[in-house]
């Protein structure tokens, strides 16, 4: 009796001190982890610079070069001075009505006469309505279209500054009365000389030799009042700039704007380059415009392009662009470039083509430009001419 109870007293002290050092350690793990605090996240200022960035302020903004001066100073941009804009909306001077939206993109840098401070950046975009408007008219006198424009706005959209100016692509009185004074002129002088061949074409010479030459002098008369008359009924062009299109536009009074940084401008940044990849410019050729157009070029391209990349490339995302940044395409009615466009180049390979293209004046200076198939994102370009 006393031995079983001596027993069960023993196995009940050494469950007691069993459970005792499971509770007690078990404390002490409780009190162990609650001495050690959570691992802290990464504060933004370790995230950046861990990033190579320099944080400006507590909500992550990271260091950006401005693309407007910081110290406040101002730019004047001076009366007359003339600016290449493609419309991104159609003007027309015989459609347009006074209050119609404008918005244009300012196509190169406009400089200072010095050709050191950017007045205008290029790549941005400006805002305006149509506040005067001019239908073409007889003499030879032209439509124009007068814009306020109101708002200067950056490619990404980040900077939008406010802008009094009011633009014309209508030239100066004194430039367009001369312009029409030399093209009547033209038209009435060879109107004479006409009229006089047609008289000693008809009278015969022996009859101009009869009257002292006084049968061609009328000949040449009634010539010069022919020319005169299709002077008169000649009508000026029509101002027309369709989305894509540049036009020419003369401030009409002084514009002042903040300077501008120029290393923190589209023309700023390098050209892209996809390394593996080379477009090379084996020949090219300006031709005359099928439809007569002076003002337009077609711009026949032979290249090759070297593919030792690991992806294929397709000549259908070859465009050409001009040095005023304007997009130009393969010519639609040319049925070898359009077959040609087609091609591909895959990886470790290559292939030529000669592309025919719809530009402009041959003055301007183009690229041959490789676009990305899915956000048309420039890859790569090569100078053409």
């Amino acid at each position: 009796m006393n031995l079983e109870f001596k027993r069960q007293s023993l196995a009940f002290a050494a469950a007691s001190v069993l459970l005792f050092a499971q509770v007690a350690g078990a404390v002490s793990n409780t009190q162990e982890r609650a001495s050690v605090a959570p691992p802290a996240h990464p504060t933004v200022e370790q995230l950046s610079e861990s990033q190579g960035q320099k944080v400006l302020l507590k909500g992550g903004v990271s260091e950006q070069v401005s693309p407007i001066a910081a110290d406040g100073s101002k730019n004047e941009i001076p009366l007359g001075a003339t600016v290449n804009m493609t419309m991104l909306a159609s003007v027309n001077s015989e459609v347009t009505k006074p209050g119609d939206d404008v918005v244009a993109m300012v196509s190169i840098d406009m400089k200072d006469k010095d050709g050191k401070r950017i007045l205008l950046p290029g790549q941005w975009c400006v805002h305006g309505m149509a506040c005067q408007v001019e239908h073409q008219k007889r003499l030879g006198r032209d439509g124009f279209v007068t814009v306020h424009f109101d708002k200067l706005v950056s490619p990404d959209g980040k900077y939008q500054i406010p802008i009094d100016a009011l633009a014309t692509t209508h030239e100066s009185t004194a430039k367009a009365v001369s312009k029409v004074v030399a093209k009547d002129s033209v038209i009435v002088t060879k109107g004479a000389a006409i009229g006089a061949v047609k008289s000693v074409q008809f009278t015969g010479i022996p009859l101009a030799v009869a009257t002292h030459g006084y049968s061609v002098a009328a000949g040449a008369a009634l010539g010069a009042t022919i020319g005169l008359a299709v002077a008169l009924h000649r009508k000026g062009k029509i101002t027309c700039g369709l989305p894509g299109e540049e036009l020419k536009f003369h401030f009409d009074k002084p514009v002042v704007l903040p300077a501008f940084n120029a290393e923190a401008l589209p023309s700023a940044v390098p050209a892209a380059k996809i390394e593996d990849l080379d477009l090379l410019i084996a020949d090219h050729k300006f031709l005359a415009d099928p439809y007569d157009d002076k003002s337009s070029r077609l711009l026949r391209v032979t290249f090759r392009m070297i593919n030792n990349s690991d992806r294929e490339y397709s000549f259908t995302h070859l465009v050409i662009v001009s040095d005023h940044n304007k997009m130009y395409y393969p010519y639609v009615l040319s049925m070898d470039s359009l077959k040609q466009r087609q091609e591909t180049v895959k990886a470790n390979c290559w292939g030529e083509a000669t592309i025919t293209f719809g530009v402009d004046s041959p003055k301007r200076k183009y690229w041959l430009v490789l676009l990305d198939s899915t956000d048309r994102a420039e890859l790569t370009r090569v100078p053409i001419n």
